[in-house]
Order: C-alpha cells, then sequence, then structure tokens
C-alpha cells in the first residue's frame, strides 16, 4: 500500500508539471519569413487550432487572406504589426496594449472573440478611407454572442459613406462604444446614410466625451432626409450617455423600426444627458418604441441650417399602422436656443400611446397635433402650447409664459395647479 501509495504521489506531481507546460506549448513565437525583401506572413505559419501565436516582428500579408485557426490568438509585443491584407477570424482574439499601433490596411472578416478593441491599434487619422475601414474593422472584432468593448480615443477622425456602405459603424449586440474623439461624415449625396447603426440588436451602451458631426454643411445632394447620427431600430436595452451629436442630414438620433411588424418596435432605450444640435430634420425622432427614456438631454438650433420640416427638438411621431409608442419619458430635458420647428412634437398616435413629459423647459412650441392621446406634462416651462385633435390631456404644476386660446384649454383634460401671465389654475 505504502509503494502505491508513492507511485500516485509521483504521478500527481508528474501531472502538476505537465499543465504549465502543456499551456506554453500552445503559445508559438511567430518566426520572420523574409521573401524579396519584406517579412512575409503566410497561412502555413498559422496551423495550430486554440495556439496563441506571439508576434515579435512587422509582418505583410501582400494583399493575401490570412484564416486564423480554430479558437487561435494573436498577440502582439511593441514592435509587430501585420499590414497590407485580409484577416478572417475563427472565434479568435487579439491581444495588444492600447498604446501599440498593429494594423495597417487590415480587413476583418469571420467571427471574432475580442473583449477589448482600440482605436490606437490601427492607422487612424492618415486619410478618410484609411479611417473609415478602420471603424468598419473594430466592429468586425465585435460578435453578437459576447461582449466586446470599443475605444475611440481623442482626436479628429475623417469617414465616409456611400451607396456600398451607407453606414460607418454596424454595432453588434452586446458591444460598448466608448467614444471620447470626434468622428466627422464627409460629405455626400446619399439620401440616407447613418455614422451608428444599431439594428435588430440587443445591449449596445454609446457613450463618453466625444461628438458625432453630420454633414448638413457639406452634403452634395439635395434629396432625402434621414442622414442619422445614430440610428436605432428594432432594438432592445439601448443605452446613450453623455456624447454630443450634431449637423446631421436628418436626425442627431432616430428611434424606430426595421421591420414593420408590431412586436418589432425597440425597447428599453435610455438617451440620458446627450446633447442634439443643428440636424437638418430633428433632434430626435421616436417613431416606434416601449419603455423609452429620455432624460437630462440639450434640444438646439434644430433645423438652424438646410431646414426640412418639422425641424423639431422631439418629434413623436408613428409612420404606419403596425408602430406602438408606449412608456415614453421625457425627464428634465431643455429645448432652446432657435429650435427653428417645435421644441417638441408629438402627431398621429394610436390609442394606446402613453408619454410622460416632465421637469422641461420649453423656450419655442410644445404641439400635440392629429390624433395625439394619453399625454401627462407635469412641472414644466411653457412658451407657446398648441393642440388639436388629442385626447386624454393632462397638464399639471407647469409655468405657462404666454396664455393659451379657448381651442387648447377645451381639449385639455386635466389643467391643474398652473400658472399663466395674469391667473392660476
Amino acid at each position: 500500500m505504502i509503494g502505491m501509495s508513492k507511485m500516485m504521489k509521483y504521478a500527481f506531481l508528474l501531472f502538476c508539471i505537465s499543465i504549465p507546460f502543456i499551456a506554453s506549448a500552445k503559445k508559438i513565437l511567430l518566426p520572420q519569413n523574409f521573401e524579396n525583401g519584406k517579412n512575409v506572413l503566410k497561412q502555413s505559419m498559422l496551423t495550430v487550432s486554440g495556439a496563441e501565436y506571439v508576434l515579435r516582428y512587422k509582418y505583410d500579408l501582400l494583399g493575401d487572406t490570412i484564416t486564423m485557426p480554430k479558437g487561435a490568438s494573436l498577440s502582439f509585443n511593441s514592435d509587430a504589426s501585420i499590414s497590407n491584407g485580409f484577416l478572417k477570424g475563427n472565434d479568435s482574439n487579439i491581444k495588444a496594449d492600447a498604446a501599440f499601433v498593429i494594423f495597417y490596411g487590415i480587413q476583418f472578416g469571420g467571427d471574432w472573440n475580442v473583449r477589448h478593441i482600440y482605436s490606437t491599434w490601427f492607422n487612424m487619422n492618415e486619410d478618410t478611407e484609411a479611417n473609415t475601414s478602420n471603424f468598419r474593422s473594430m466592429c468586425m472584432l465585435t460578435g453578437d454572442n459576447h461582449k466586446g468593448t470599443i475605444y475611440i480615443a481623442r482626436g479628429n477622425y475623417s469617414v465616409k459613406a456611400d451607396k456600398k456602405y451607407p453606414s460607418v459603424m454596424v454595432l453588434n449586440s452586446n458591444t460598448e462604444l466608448i467614444l471620447d474623439g470626434t468622428i466627422i461624415l464627409e460629405g455626400n449625396e446619399l439620401e440616407s446614410c447613418n455614422i451608428i447603426d444599431i439594428d435588430n440588436r440587443r445591449n449596445i451602451v454609446v457613450h463618453g466625451l466625444g461628438i458625432i458631426m453630420g454633414d448638413v454643411t457639406t452634403h452634395i445632394g439635395d434629396k432625402g432626409q434621414w442622414g442619422m447620427g445614430i440610428s436605432v431600430q428594432s432594438s432592445d436595452n439601448v443605452d446613450i450617455t453623455d456624447i454630443k451629436i450634431k449637423n446631421c442630414w436628418g436626425d442627431c438620433i432616430y428611434v424606430g423600426q426595421s421591420i414593420r411588424e408590431r412586436g418589432s418596435i425597440c425597447h428599453n432605450v435610455r438617451i440620458q444627458n446627450v446633447v442634439c444640435e443643428s440636424g437638418r430634420r430633428q433632434g430626435l425622432s421616436i417613431i416606434a418604441g416601449k419603455d423609452i427614456l429620455v432624460k437630462n438631454c440639450k434640444f438646439i438650433k434644430i433645423g438652424s441650417i438646410k431646414f426640412t420640416a418639422p425641424g423639431a427638438g422631439i418629434d413623436i411621431e408613428p409612420n404606419h399602422p403596425q408602430t406602438i409608442t408606449e412608456n415614453i419619458i421625457i425627464d428634465g430635458c431643455s429645448f432652446g436656443e432657435n429650435n427653428k420647428g417645435k421644441d417638441l412634437a408629438i402627431i398621429n398616435l394610436d390609442k394606446t400611446a402613453s408619454i410622460k413629459i416632465r421637469n422641461c423647459s420649453f423656450d419655442h412650441k410644445l404641439v400635440f397635433w392629429d390624433n395625439s392621446y394619453n399625454i401627462e406634462v407635469e412641472n414644466c416651462v411653457i412658451n407657446i402650447l398648441d393642440i388639436n385633435k388629442a385626447e386624454n390631456i393632462i397638464i399639471k404644476n407647469s409655468l405657462f409664459k404666454k396664455n393659451i386660446s379657448p381651442r387648447v384649454r377645451k381639449q385639455i383634460k386635466v389643467l391643474k395647479n398652473c400658472s399663466f401671465p395674469k391667473e392660476r389654475i
């Protein structure tokens, strides 16, 4: 028995020693491979599934495609990079310090599982084409089935949209985008395009200290009104926080549905501490959504550049019968500095709608038109109120800068504890 016990202990000791050896065996140092004066990375150099390939040199793909082995990763040191080609992932990962520039003219495809993705990895700011390709590549390194965080460092990044790629960044589910830089859309003639596109996705966070700038001042064409800063359609659990969006050909933010079915709307969208400025058509459009919160946002100078109607700070306006606008809350928002259209327009709802507006200030017009239902306003400062064909309108504890007409007052179901220039109701 004693001999057997010693043998078991010895076997266990050998097993423990072998564990780091096995792990280290999967770390493969890629060698140099010079062809005609260039260090070329070949498919034949990457063949082991699950391996961690360590790059210590600068490699050129010579325009070729490398398909990663299943579950393999690329790990870069400070002197390593890959240029000029296409990398196709296969449940693949990338590891590199945020300070390393590791990709030059590289495009991505396939399936990647990268937890942290840095704009500083790419040759940013070289030109518009490179920036645009790099932004698409960052999105390709995320995937719907895992969490990925994209970090956009400070700086100004000129990008473009075209007929083939009308969206600059198409975000996957479970993506966090931290935007600290300024994305500037180059002028185009498209009727419809998006700087950030969130379509039929879930669990998206966009935040940071950065700016998204559209092309309203440089737009070439004169058709269309759908050039969006951020488009959110048929998506669930989306947070947009702290950033500034301005000068869009259409809306700074659009919340709607890409699938015209009653259930295929946006759910649980939260827009907080965002500034929407000088959108040509709207600051924010809410076309289809349930459980939408817009809090502590500013809507300024909407429609001030190349105005197109309605030019509202916020426009809540379903555009077809399969649309829902339920439990929409506008809280603590300010509307001012010369919005050319309305500050807030609510139009064409169905009777399932429910909207609460509270703690807001309206320097221009608050409008409920053409079948507006179930709207509650509380603790707001209102300059001009216009109501037409509306039902179940409740206004409480609010200050009116101007008196309202008998026609408007007749359409308010409850008007309680409100102050007017010469009276209190």
